[in-house]
């Protein structure tokens, strides 16, 4: 995961989002950082924007699935909220991704979604 911290690094615009802690996660997903063995969170740096990244790794493919549920009820609340007073932001979060790989969930809400999920990419093969 260093490896992928360090190239998410430069590609993530830091003018919108800022890397997330422990705390950040509970906040945000309702995820203990004991749920899993490591995680990337760039968080928006305003509650007007919808821009953020997150990279869970989980302790088994089971916990991961779980996991996905709460990222979900994340995307929804986010949903809910911008649809009706930030359009612009409704339709980022309406193209997002949402992945799971093996252990990793990946999500990934920006406009930029497509360089960052490369950059991600490149780290799985």
């Amino acid at each position: 995961m260093d490896s992928l911290r360090k190239n998410l690094s430069q590609v993530i615009d830091d003018e919108q989002m800022d890397i997330g802690d422990s705390s950040k996660l509970r906040k945000l997903y309702y995820i203990s950082k004991n749920e899993v063995e490591d995680f990337i969170l760039y968080a928006p740096k305003s509650n007007m924007d919808a821009n953020e990244v997150l990279v869970l790794k989980g302790k088994s493919e089971e916990v991961i699935q779980q996991l996905k549920v709460k990222v979900e009820g994340r995307i929804k609340k986010q949903s809910d909220s911008f649809n009706s007073y930030r359009p612009e932001e409704y339709d980022i979060i309406s193209n997002r991704v949402l992945d799971i790989k093996g252990k990793y969930l990946i999500l990934i809400i920006s406009k930029d979604s497509a360089t960052i999920e490369a950059t991600i990419n490149k780290e799985f093969k």
